[in-house]
């Protein structure tokens, strides 16, 4: 695994290219959404972005990539603010995107990869719910915007939104974060971290699978025993 090269991850890109993005999506609003693999987008993390724009009548929230739309459409046609849920069902040019976003909303449980790490590198704030099935991104993210219960993963969005400091705030520390994940140092101590990370919660799940195996057999001892079964 290698550091994050900013210069892949934040090239330059022209004005008129995101003018001519922009235009395709909702206007007179803020803009947060995503721009991940349809795959990825679950109904809890749907009715997330549901409670911020419930909060939030200046913003809009934005997907766009390839996939099935199967769970997304008709959310949409449900929600009461699905004026302000947008769907691009195409691909998209991420670092386009980037640009105009104001904070990445990570999916859930499967968090965004390159998309994440394309909106860190330009310094914009991504908010991720912690998933016990990739926990070990948690260090590639700021720790300030990592939630662990869906109504603080909101919470913590819409202040980003409300309160101009907090966003700017943010954007700094992203940045910050993007070049200690560049720096070659830095990035092997995260990848050892994540990897010991990845190796104890695999001995967690060995250990109760034994536990569980140990209890059944003592279950099954006696039943063998009444039965002739020994």
């Amino acid at each position: 695994m290698l550091s994050w090269d900013l210069a892949a991850l934040n090239p330059p890109v022209s004005q008129d290219d995101i003018a001519a993005e922009r235009a395709s999506l909702p206007h007179g609003f803020r803009l947060i959404g995503s721009y991940g693999r349809f795959a990825k987008v679950t109904d809890p993390y749907l009715k997330a972005a549901e409670q911020i724009l419930l909060r939030c009548t200046d913003t809009a929230f934005v997907l766009g990539n390839i996939g099935d739309t199967a769970v997304i459409e008709p959310f949409i046609v449900a929600s009461p603010v699905g004026e302000r849920i947008h769907v691009e069902a195409r691909w998209v040019p991420g670092h386009v995107w980037g640009h105009i976003l104001e904070i990445l909303l990570d999916p859930w449980p499967v968090m965004g990869g390159e998309s994440s790490r394309d909106m860190i590198a330009m310094g914009k704030p991504v908010v991720t719910l912690h998933s016990r099935e990739m926990p070990a991104i948690d260090l590639q993210r700021d720790p300030a915007l990592v939630t662990h219960h869906w109504a603080e993963y909101v919470d913590r969005t819409v202040r980003l939104l409300q309160e101009p400091s907090t966003h700017s705030a943010a954007c700094q520390r992203a940045s910050a974060l993007a070049l200690s994940m560049s720096e070659g140092d830095s990035f092997a101590k995260i990848v050892a971290a994540d990897v010991a990370r990845a190796v104890k919660l695999v001995r967690r799940k060995r250990s109760f699978v034994g536990r569980i195996g140990v209890a059944m057999r003592d279950v099954a001892r006696p039943r063998k025993a009444r039965y002739g079964l020994d």
